[in-house]
Parts: C-alpha cells; structure tokens; sequence
C-alpha cells in the first residue's frame, strides 16, 4: 500500500462539478419538455371518444373473455378442461355431463374477479387456430358495483361472443362505406 500515493480532491472542483452536472440534467429536461410544448396533442376525451386516429386498441389486447359459437349456433368447446387447468388464477370452472361425443356442456364460469388478464386460456385451447373456444373481446369497460357482476356463466360469455360478432360486422360495413365513397371521389376526381 505505500507504493501508491494518495490524492486528495480539492472541495470546490467537486461543487463546481456537481453544478455542471445538475445544469446539464435541467438542460436536457427543459429541452425535452419544450419538444412537447410544439407538437400536436393527442389527449383523447374518454367518455365521449372510444378511439382516434392516433391511438385504437392494440390487436393483441386481452379484453372480457367469450366463449365462441359456429354458424349454426353450437359451441366451440369442446370440453378439454385445458383452459381450466392452465389457468393460474383458477378463475375457471367447467362442468359437463356425458363422455365421448356425446359430452353437454352444462357450466362454463369466468371469474373476472380472479383473472389477471393472462392470456393463457387462450393459447391453451386447442380448437381451430383461427377462432378459439375461448376468445378475447375488445371490450374494456369492466366495471361493475359488486363482485358478483364480474362472474360471467355460460349465457353471458355466448352473449359477449354475439356482441362482438355484431360489432366487427358493423365496423367492416362501415370500412367498405368509407373505401366506396373513397373510391367515387376518386372517380369524380378523374372524370
């Protein structure tokens, strides 16, 4: 140790060091918060606006659960019990009765109270790839006065399942009306 010698810092090049840096931390700070200052907002008045052109819901978002249906009305379940067992929360219950094909489902029940929004049971399902048993809603507003609102049975789950079915219907309507009307003034524009 007495090879080496000690070198003490003076006091005032540590302050003067210290104000150097907190000058460049509020420099960089106000020049930042100035950036914004110019630029256009995007604040999005909720009750009465559900999305903007700048912000909408992500594709991969996990909203109220739904249990899905074919054309002819039938479930998709088919009653594997992989959602149930995967779930981390279990906030799933399945009853069913019969074995084999001839399997009805008899309870279907989605405790939202439970559920951390995870996503599994809807990996783990096993039907199609393309529409699952159980599926993901856009929908968002969850809120409800007891507890006993956000346990959603069989019913309310098919009846989630048909609202947004009616809701992606209409919002492809309404894209196809806008790219018509899109496509007429552009051929008004050419004539």
């Amino acid at each position: 140790m007495e090879d080496y010698i000690k070198v003490k810092r003076e006091v005032g090049n540590r302050k003067d060091e210290m104000w150097y840096a907190f000058l460049q931390d509020l420099k960089a700070g106000l020049c930042l918060t100035l950036g914004y200052l110019f630029k256009k907002k995007i604040t999005m008045q909720y009750p009465y606006e559900k999305s903007t052109a700048e912000w909408s819901i992500p594709l991969r978002w996990r909203g109220l659960h739904a249990l899905s249906a074919d054309e002819n009305g039938r479930l998709k379940c088919i009653m594997c019990l992989q959602c149930m067992k995967i779930c981390p929360d279990h906030c799933i219950k399945i009853r069913f009765s019969g074995a084999g094909k001839e399997r009805v489902l008899e309870e279907f029940t989605v405790d939202l109270s439970r559920c951390s929004a995870c996503g599994l049971c809807f990996e783990a399902c096993p039907v199609n790839s393309i529409t699952k048993a159980i599926v993901p809603t856009e929908k968002y507003e969850l809120s409800v006065y007891s507890r006993e609102g956000l346990v959603y049975k069989k019913e309310d789950l098919l009846k989630n399942w048909y609202d947004s079915v009616k809701s992606r219907i209409a919002l492809e309507k309404a894209e196809n009306m806008k790219k018509e009307e899109v496509k007429k003034e552009e051929k008004s524009v050419e004539s």
